[in-house]
């Protein structure tokens, strides 16, 4: 294999001084501040502030996409993500707490069999759609 270095030397040296903006930007970039964690008590307000709209948005959501589960959860999910960043710039903490709070709420109830609250730590395989529009 025959290498043509005229044209191969400008483009690794393009390639190199891109690399190493990228690695001086890296290792220059501020740190974000530190926010404090939450204690159990906030992170319990914090789930409960998230969890209050869910069962509105799992209606809505279904209304939306009556036959399309997938983008029904893609929409419920957005709207709870919007809620997580609301809620975490509002009680200055970061979004990783406000995840936490949820995660151990949805663990410390177990879901109960036939209960309209859907609410649960369980999760669906990931499985990708049958079909694309």
């Amino acid at each position: 294999m025959r290498l043509d270095l005229p044209i191969a030397f400008p483009a690794i040296l393009v390639g190199a001084i891109s690399a190493g903006v990228v690695v001086a930007r890296v290792v220059t970039a501020p740190t974000p501040p530190s926010r404090p964690a939450p204690t159990a008590e906030q992170r319990r307000d914090l789930a409960a502030i998230v969890a209050r709209d869910e069962g509105s948005w799992a209606l809505s959501t279904r209304q939306s996409f009556p036959e399309d589960t997938w983008s029904a959860r893609d929409d419920f999910h957005e709207h709870e993500m919007k809620r997580i960043r609301y809620v975490a710039g509002l009680r200055g903490v970061s979004v990783q707490h406000v995840l936490r709070a949820i995660d151990e709420d949805l663990h410390a109830t177990p879901a109960r069999a036939g209960s309209p609250d859907t609410r649960s730590a369980t999760a669906a395989p990931c499985k990708p759609r049958p079909f694309y529009d």
